[in-house]
């Protein structure tokens, strides 16, 4: 029957078949939607791909934040997930010659944006998860989000890492506090002669470390400077092509900044010795679902009659028979440039309770509680961690806390 709507004297119009196109696409969408289900039941479990723990289930009391807090929460516990991204990786590799584009927004951004050139102001930019430097050299994008885009004012970090300096100091308790520098940082020769950021982290990040050794914190060690001395000392890289962290020989000088500052004696009683190389996987390469192993040199710090019974993420425990140990109640705060560097922490300690930073945001009481059951306390930071802001421990919530916990009684 012609179509009433057809003008007199044209040609009926070919009838369209959509119904298997509308087949296919229900189908790739049950696929997509049911395939982690099904993945799931099967006893397929997200895995951490992002250095980071999975994101816990948002509290609906948090208000309008639980939206994209849940968004959040169902991409990092999707199954095949991580298969997701390998595929991903390799067809942009093979199929495009590229490495695959994973995006990360500026830190406090209130969503995702899109890459843009390098002309929109920093804190509209999207900034790579991972970026491709040379020699197969990958850094973390944070870096240069967190100079660039910072969430609260350097100053404001420092006042609070300055009065947790002075609280501590003041309650009687030995304090150490290092900052470890970004892997941009440390090895800018190996960033690509564009990135977005380009623009303003490293004039950012100059600035930073010029501010930072101005304050003259109570507690601080400088690790940057050693760290360079030490890289053209030992003629080699301190941190890993493919991963965010340093390797054994930058832990090596975390080692020694650590010890001297707490006694002398431990590291002149220390004897930093090569072995044979490591062989490590690479965080940054497996979050671009690419993963690789660095191999990189290999270093122990040797201490005669010392004996390692414990080094892991919850402590670490020596005994001797001949170089001398730190004994006092020790508390190491830190994150996973701490945890990198245990091996080489290890030989130093009787006994230090471990902890990570963000338990000043996980639960305040515990990190308030520890830190006064110590005599001493080390704080390490990464550098965009401070430069960032917003750390729960430098939060004046929490360092009030703290000083009500310090006060004598009466």
């Amino acid at each position: 029957m012609p179509d009433p709507n057809d003008a007199p004297g044209d040609a009926p119009a070919p009838r369209v078949r959509r119904r298997p196109r509308r087949l296919a696409v229900l189908v790739v969408g049950l696929v997509f939607l049911f395939t982690p289900a099904a993945a799931s039941l099967s006893g397929v479990r997200a895995t951490e791909l992002e250095n980071r723990p999975l994101a816990a289930f948002p509290s609906p009391s948090t208000g309008w934040a639980f939206f994209p807090a849940v968004t959040t929460w169902a991409t990092d516990h999707l199954p095949l997930r991580g298969l997701a991204v390998s595929a991903n990786a390799r067809v942009s590799q093979d199929v495009f010659g590229e490495a695959p584009r994973v995006t990360t927004a500026p830190p406090g951004a209130g969503g995702p944006v899109a890459p843009v050139p390098g002309g929109r102001p920093p804190g509209e930019r999207s900034y790579p998860t991972v970026l491709e430097g040379r020699d197969g050299w990958l850094f973390f994008g944070d870096d240069f989000a967190a100079a660039c885009a910072p969430q609260a004012p350097l100053e404001q970090t420092l006042d609070g890492l300055e009065r947790l300096g002075e609280l501590l100091t003041a309650a009687g308790k030995t304090y150490v506090v290092t900052i470890a520098p970004d892997k941009s940082t440390a090895n800018p020769d190996r960033l690509p002669e564009a990135y977005v950021g380009d623009d303003c982290a490293p004039a950012a990040k100059d600035a930073f470390w010029e501010r930072v050794q101005q304050r003259a914190l109570p507690g601080y060690v400088d690790l940057k400077d050693p760290l360079e001395q030490a890289r053209r000392a030992d003629g080699e890289d301190l941190y890993r092509p493919s991963d965010t962290h340093w390797g054994p020989g930058g832990a090596k000088v975390f080692a020694r900044q650590v010890a001297d500052a707490l006694d002398p004696a431990l590291w002149r009683s220390s004897t930093p010795t090569r072995t044979a190389p490591v062989r490590q996987d690479g965080d940054l390469a497996g979050l671009l679902g690419t993963p690789r192993q660095d191999e990189v040199p290999g270093w122990e710090v040797v201490r005669p009659g010392v004996v390692v019974r414990r080094a892991d993420e919850t402590g670490l425990a020596s005994t001797t028979t001949g170089a001398p140990l730190w004994t006092a109640p020790t508390l190491v705060v830190g994150d996973s440039f701490t945890k990198a560097a245990l091996p080489q922490l290890a030989p130093l300690f009787a006994d230090a309770r471990l902890v990570q930073a963000s338990l000043a945001a996980d639960d305040a009481d515990e990190l308030v509680a520890a830190l006064l059951a110590a005599d001493a306390v080390v704080l390490e930071l990464v550098e965009r961690s401070v430069a960032a802001g917003g750390l729960a421990i430098t939060d004046s919530a929490f360092l009030d806390r703290l000083a009500r916990a310090l006060r004598p009684a009466g």
